[in-house]
């Protein structure tokens, strides 16, 4: 009687705990589903003041526009092409206010074109298989702010040098042959390497540390613009520079001379290019090149040109031998030493979607 009891007792508590349980599973799944509905909501709400900001925002540049005389169209140009990648960054849920606002801007863009002076109408880069670069004596970096954490960088040459009118955006071709090449075609080297540096200083001035990175570029795809975006990162920030894995490239005798050096990366198949600035012990100085934002801020710029001039020369390499794209970009979270990647492939692309697909 008293096991009889016993196994009563057992299965009455082993029926309430199942019951318990239950109830806990469907009190959780509703707030789980309540919690997530208030989530789409508040997410819905904000694109939609995103949009409205953005509508506004356009508001006031058709309005500037209809009130400017030519010599403010370039501050419009700025604003529009900052609104452009706000727009370019919704989500793609809200496919017809995304495309009001492209039409918007596609409108604005051709009245400012129709209000520019014949001579300060830029000069499209041809789309030709050298992609022969344009003349010009002045190159520039124009910034602009995607969000807290994200700024993207484009580079404009002015073809007609007068009053810094006439922008033409610098193509990939142009910005490798900038690097490699000190007598490249009419732009001025030392013009572009400040824009470039001065580029790389400003993203230090906005973030202590980041990843820096390229949109993906082909052989045949060289016409397009060149362009960048850093995204701060606080892991980076936080490390210590530690360079074991690499002793073996940084230590042989036909480096030491070197500024910066390359090689393939151990994986097997090999599916990317590193590039990293030597150690430069000949010169008696320790130098911290634990990420992008310390190499810039304080390698010598000998050095730092030299590394690009490498960057360049590399990238060139492995657009030739295919029609493959190739990622230019930094990630640094797996070796603590300054390195910069041509990869085959988006690896290391998913904080930042829009440089993520080859199309």
């Amino acid at each position: 009687m008293n096991y009889d009891n016993s196994r009563k007792k057992k299965y009455w508590i082993a029926g309430s705990l199942l019951i318990i349980v239950s109830i806990i599973g469907i009190v959780y799944y509703v707030f789980s589903k309540d919690n997530k509905k208030q989530s789409q909501k508040r997410e819905k709400e904000q694109k939609s003041v995103d949009i409205q900001q953005l509508k506004t925002q356009l508001n006031s540049v058709k309005n500037e526009l209809s009130k400017s005389n030519t010599s403010q169209k370039s501050q419009l140009e700025d604003k529009l092409t900052e609104i452009e990648n706000k727009v370019k960054n919704l989500s793609s849920l809200d496919k017809p206010n995304i495309k009001k606002l492209e039409e918007e801007i596609k409108e604005i863009k051709e009245k400012l074109e129709e209000n520019k002076p014949d001579k300060d109408k830029p000069k499209k880069n041809p789309k030709s298989k050298d992609n022969p670069p344009p003349t010009s004596s002045l190159t520039k970096y124009i910034c602009t702010k995607i969000n807290d954490n994200t700024y993207k960088y484009r580079f404009t040459v002015d073809n007609n040098n007068q009053n810094c009118r006439g922008y033409d955006e610098v193509s990939f071709g142009n910005f490798l042959g900038l690097l490699k090449d000190p007598n490249y075609g009419g732009l001025d080297k030392d013009f572009f390497q400040k824009a470039f540096q001065g580029a790389l200083k400003d993203a230090n001035s906005k973030f202590p540390a980041y990843f820096w990175k390229c949109p993906p570029v082909s052989q045949k795809a060289l016409d397009k613009p060149f362009e960048f975006v850093v995204i701060k990162s606080k892991s980076l920030e936080d490390i210590s520079q530690d360079y074991y894995s690499f002793v073996p490239y940084l230590t042989q005798p036909n480096v030491k001379k070197l500024s910066a050096t390359s090689f393939p990366n151990n994986r097997n198949p090999s599916d990317a290019i590193l590039v990293i600035p030597t150690l430069r012990p000949a010169s008696g100085k320790k130098y911290d090149y634990k990420n992008i934002s310390q190499f810039t801020k304080s390698a010598p710029e000998e050095q730092q040109q030299a590394l690009w001039k490498l960057v360049a020369e590399k990238l060139s390499e492995e657009l030739s031998k295919d029609n493959a794209p190739r990622w230019l970009n930094t990630h640094g979270l797996g070796v603590y030493y300054f390195h910069v990647r041509i990869d085959e492939s988006n690896r290391y692309y998913s904080n930042y979607k829009e440089y993520e697909k080859w199309e």
